[in-house]
């Protein structure tokens, strides 16, 4: 049997540390190579999901997680876009939805509901480069009124419950 000396046991554990070293390299190695297909499996599934996740429709209905409707995103056979928002009923026609509408030839529309469903503001721009705002009463009277004209000319009115103008400028 080989004599055991100083230099024998410093060149064997020389020897088992570099041993050692390649093998935590090799683990690290290992973890790292399992964390980036873990990693690179979930982007990947996330790529997936977001592939997914693209609908292409005329007609987009929001729901629920009870499938109740809560909105809906609609082109119209003309070319117009509506999206409609409801409340947490989930009951569209029976009170005027919260939305938006863009026409084909550019006007666009705001409404926006109480939470009765009851309309109470409206704002639009019209394809002559008009525009105006209203605010409305629980009877959908309009209470005040801003309007902007085509040549930036405005005018602010204020109504009665009537409609009846009671303050205007200019």
């Amino acid at each position: 049997m080989a004599e055991v000396t100083l230099e024998s046991l410093s060149a064997r554990l020389e020897q088992v540390e570099r041993a050692n070293c390649r093998w935590r390299r090799a683990g690290l190695g290992a973890i790292v190579i399992a964390a980036l297909s873990v990693v690179g499996g979930g982007f990947h599934a996330v790529q997936v999901e977001a592939q997914a996740a693209q609908y292409s429709a005329s007609k987009y209905n929001v729901v629920d997680d009870n499938n109740k409707g809560r909105g809906t995103l609609n082109v119209s056979p003309e070319g117009d876009l509506g999206l409609a928002l409801f409340g947490p009923d989930g009951k569209p026609g029976e009170t005027i939805p919260t939305g938006m509408f863009v026409g084909k030839d550019g006007t666009t529309a705001l409404f926006l509901t109480d939470p009765k469903g009851n309309l109470r503001i409206t704002a639009g721009t019209s394809g002559d480069g008009s525009a105006g705002l209203a605010i409305l009463d629980d009877k959908l009277n309009s209470r005040l009124v801003l309007e902007i004209t085509k040549d930036n000319d405005a005018k602010l009115s204020i109504k009665d419950s009537g409609g009846q103008t009671v303050w205007s400028a200019p």
